[in-house]
């Protein structure tokens, strides 16, 4: 069913939708059933989301900057079926290598369950299958054909999923995660697939063509996979640092909460790229758009600090629980990181607009560098300090992203 829906409404509903359905139900969790099994999940969340960047080998990227090429749909569905076979083929092998590590007892100590984790790496072939279905609606500029089914979804997941956490604990949400990822995924497709002429006959592909898309992931694949790196370190070494599962719970809650105007942030950019990577071949055009798009960015950005001083308010009111009154701290000192966070998403968007993914990954791995050096040093010694920490590092890279941005708009002609 066709939408009245504008494209930046539609990209908006369905990127909170696919991204924001494991943020909300995490937050709903947090809220109750209490800071120790929030920790639990939020460390098991950002070990998925790296692997899963890892499998995915750069395919969502490449379809959305393909689909916004192509001219008939049946070639930019194509490129998305082939790129669905080698995410699942690159999963499985993960996952039976996982595996066999585990059966010979070479299995890391997690501070978690391990049937946990094992259960949520079977989500990376529906959660992969997502992504590239969703890359490949906004790539066409369709995505209001599939928004509303997805964020009618995305809601009944998230009630759900807390549910599962309230009744079961953190085995009821990984499973209840599992469960949706899969049912949204063949939803995705059915919806996709329709927009197909009846007559569709997708390429089959080869051993040679998948090697092929492999290898033109390879640089999107790496900068995103530093970029998620950099953004999920702090809770991946935080259990390592601290005995307070509690303490964890409560960064864990704060930057969730800063999720909610990030990802405006980050759509409110992508909703424009398919914009900035058609005009890349022209200077003039190419700062036109990317006009348009920051000024939505930093509109969007004022409207997040605001967002954020209301939760830590209410956190320092009990409003959300007295357990989280502790995490207003934390919450407002990340917020400090928003605006210098949101010229990194500008910047960055110029950076993939122009298909540098590799050197754009070089801010992240300063922040990568600078929170490495300040656990070394023995700097940080609980939430806040790391919180600190985080807020320091998104500042300072400001100045590599500056340089970058600068490049990127003087540029004239897309960098392959």
């Amino acid at each position: 069913m066709r939408t009245t829906w504008s494209p930046q409404l539609s990209v908006l509903a369905l990127t909170l939708s696919i991204q924001g359905l494991p943020i909300a139900s995490q937050i709903l969790v947090g809220l109750i059933v209490g800071p120790t099994t929030l920790g639990e999940i939020r460390w098991l969340e950002s070990v998925f989301v790296l692997v899963l960047l890892a499998t995915s080998c750069g395919m969502p990227s490449l379809v959305f900057r393909q689909s916004a090429v192509f001219a008939l749909y049946n070639e930019s569905l194509s490129f998305a079926i082939i790129a669905l076979t080698l995410t699942t083929l690159v999963s499985c092998v993960f996952l039976a290598a996982t595996a066999l590590l585990t059966l010979i007892g070479f299995a890391p100590s997690i501070p978690t369950q391990q049937a946990y984790l094992f259960i949520i790496l079977g989500t990376l072939i529906p959660a992969n299958a997502i992504r590239i279905l969703i890359a490949h609606t906004q790539g066409r500029e369709a995505t209001h054909h599939v928004c509303l089914q997805v964020l009618g979804f995305a809601v009944v997941a998230i009630l759900t999923l807390g549910s599962a956490a309230l009744v079961f604990g953190t085995g009821g949400w990984v499973v209840a995660r599992f469960t949706f990822e899969l049912t949204l995924a063949l939803i995705l497709w059915l919806l996709i697939r329709r927009l197909a002429p009846t007559t569709f006959s997708p390429a089959i592909p080869t051993f040679r063509m998948l090697g092929k898309m492999g290898a033109q992931g390879l640089a999107p694949n790496y900068a995103f996979l530093v970029r998620a790196f950099a953004d999920n370190l702090p809770i991946l070494i935080l259990p390592k640092l601290l005995n307070a599962r509690d303490e964890i719970g409560l960064y864990s809650l704060a930057t969730l909460m800063m999720f909610a105007p990030l990802l405006l942030i980050s759509t409110a950019m992508q909703a424009q790229l398919p914009r900035l990577i058609q005009a890349s071949d022209d200077r003039d055009e190419f700062a036109k758009s990317f006009a348009v798009a920051s000024r939505k960015v930093y509109k969007l950005t004022a409207a997040g600090l605001c967002i954020m001083t209301a939760i830590a308010a209410a956190l320092h009111l009990n409003v959300l629980g007295s357990q989280y009154s502790n995490a207003a701290a934390l919450v407002l000192l990340l917020a400090a990181g928003l605006p210098a966070r949101a010229f990194l998403v500008v910047s960055g968007g110029a950076a993939v607009a122009r298909g540098w993914f590799a050197t754009s990954s070089m801010i992240a791995i300063f922040e990568i560098i600078f929170l490495g050096c300040a656990v070394l040093f023995g700097l940080i010694t609980d939430v806040v300090h790391m919180a600190v920490c985080v807020t320091l590092a998104t500042w300072l890279a400001a100045l590599p992203a500056y340089l970058l941005l600068l490049l990127a708009k003087k540029s004239t002609r897309m960098q392959t």
